[in-house]
């Protein structure tokens, strides 16, 4: 059983980036480096701004790790960016 360490604003699962918002992800690691992963779409996935949350693990296919000397500035720049901005908070999607 995994341990909740970021919170669960849109529900307890996997929370991932959308393939064009790798900078989302940025902003939770500790070096540049990322898990890159293949997701099942299905109703159990829940998409929400750039983000999705898969609440059945055996939907998340590991393909393999990106790693880099470092972030880029356009990384730095979309989370700064992003954490500057108000989240509404949950929104209510009907499934």
């Amino acid at each position: 059983k995994l341990k909740v360490v970021h919170g669960e604003a849109y529900g307890r699962g996997i929370y991932a980036a959308k393939v064009n918002a790798a900078w989302l992800s940025s902003g939770f690691c500790s070096a540049p480096r990322m898990l890159v992963c293949a997701v099942i779409q299905s109703p159990a996935v829940l998409h929400h701004r750039d983000a999705m949350v898969i609440f059945n693990a055996a939907q998340v296919v590991p393909l393999f790790e990106a790693t880099a000397q470092a972030f880029g500035g356009h990384f730095i720049d979309r989370v700064m960016q992003t954490k500057k901005l108000k989240d509404p908070g949950p929104v209510a999607i009907s499934r």
